[in-house]
């Protein structure tokens, strides 16, 4: 494991006064003379953490032939009460900008080719993700985001945590006021907050992957589906088609549509943004049911597959990556540590350790230690 330790950015100010967050690095151990495309990975929260702990769903993205950045931005866990706390009330900016700087100090390094970043995340993550194709347009070629809150003003009076919504827009002083209904004033400040206040300038192809039985980024609104298959296309007021995935059903289903999300994802679609919603109807706010899980990520593969492949010819076509996606599946049951060469090991598991010959893939991981 290579480590970059106190990379400095900004200004020349002590390390006691300037905040740090870290990025984890993920690349292939082979030499190229080109840098493979990347995938941004942006956790929830925001105060979570991201480790380098072995992830089935990461290792299935950087199978593919993709790098990974994986931005630990001020806020997360880890990194000091300071960075925690300097978060709430700076949401939709400082993450952001943390991501944009961990993004150009790879492209500075010669890690990453500017023309070929995607990026990805869920919950909070994909608050970031829809904010960075608005604010950062020129960016990403690609997006895709697992239960995002799009837009603060509509989600603050249904979901199961509206001091969630007040502390993160508002810092601390918001704990007053949630129990409260928003006043016009306090909506105006969630828009603002909040990536819709950017889709205007959106370009970037986006996958949607939603959890109609999700109460943190909430499903209001019904709308009825019809399912019959495994895989069902659901049109929804003849923009947008809603595809249902992994079920088998013969009966009425009420999925509810986030108003949120409708509305952004409708408004990009009608600007001509390609768009996709996936939604998995007996799923909550993680989508971790094994099986959409599974899903979830071999649609996320094969939409980045579609952006990134015209600058990548190693990507593998869909039954590729549903082999790799079904090997490693079967890999992380039964082994938790990956040798050193590969990834790193994660504690407090078997003590067996899988061979190179297990592992479709080997990597090279790099921890950057960025100060603001």
């Amino acid at each position: 494991m290579n480590i970059f330790k106190n990379q400095k950015l900004g200004s020349e100010n002590s390390y006691s006064a300037r905040k740090p967050f870290e990025a984890i690095f993920v690349s292939s151990s082979k030499k190229h003379d080109v840098c493979d495309p990347l995938i941004v990975i942006l956790h929830g929260g925001p105060h979570s953490v991201s480790t380098s702990g072995f992830s089935k769903s990461l290792a299935f993205l950087a199978s593919l032939g993709y790098s990974l950045l994986i931005v630990n931005y001020r806020g997360s866990l880890g990194f000091g009460e300071e960075a925690l706390q300097s978060l709430p009330g700076k949401v939709g900016s400082q993450d952001v900008n943390d991501v944009l700087t961990a993004i150009d100090y790879v492209i500075d390094k010669g890690l990453a080719n500017p023309s070929k970043i995607a990026v990805v995340g869920g919950s909070h993550g994909g608050f970031l993700t829809t904010h960075l194709i608005g604010q950062a347009p020129d960016k990403f070629v690609a997006a895709a985001a697992r239960n995002p809150v799009c837009n603060l003003a509509l989600m603050v009076g249904t979901t199961d945590i509206p001091d969630w919504a007040y502390v993160e827009a508002y810092g601390s002083g918001g704990k007053s006021s949630f129990t409260e209904a928003p006043s016009p004033e306090q909506l105006a400040l969630f828009h603002q907050k909040s990536p819709i206040a950017h889709l205007s300038k959106v370009k970037t192809p986006t996958i949607f992957l939603l959890g109609a039985q999700d109460l943190r980024v909430p499903v209001s609104n019904g709308l009825q589906v019809r399912l019959h298959t495994s895989s069902a296309s659901v049109p929804f007021m003849g923009s947008l088609t809603y595809s249902v995935a992994n079920l088998v059903l013969s009966s009425w289903c009420m999925l509810e549509d986030l108003p949120s999300l409708e509305q952004y994802a409708r408004a990009l679609k009608e600007k001509g943004v390609e768009t996709k919603v996936i939604v998995f109807p007996n799923d909550v706010h993680g989508i971790d049911r094994p099986q959409s899980d599974f899903e979830s990520f071999l649609n996320i593969g094969v939409w980045f597959k579609n952006d990134l492949s015209q600058h990548h010819s190693q990507i593998d076509e869909a039954p590729q990556l549903l082999s790799s996606l079904l090997c490693l599946s079967k890999l992380s049951q039964h082994h938790s540590q990956i040798d050193e060469e590969g990834l790193p090991q994660e504690e407090g598991t078997s003590t067996h350790r899988s061979t190179k010959k297990e592992l479709p893939f080997a990597v090279k991981v790099s921890v950057i230690r960025l100060l603001v």
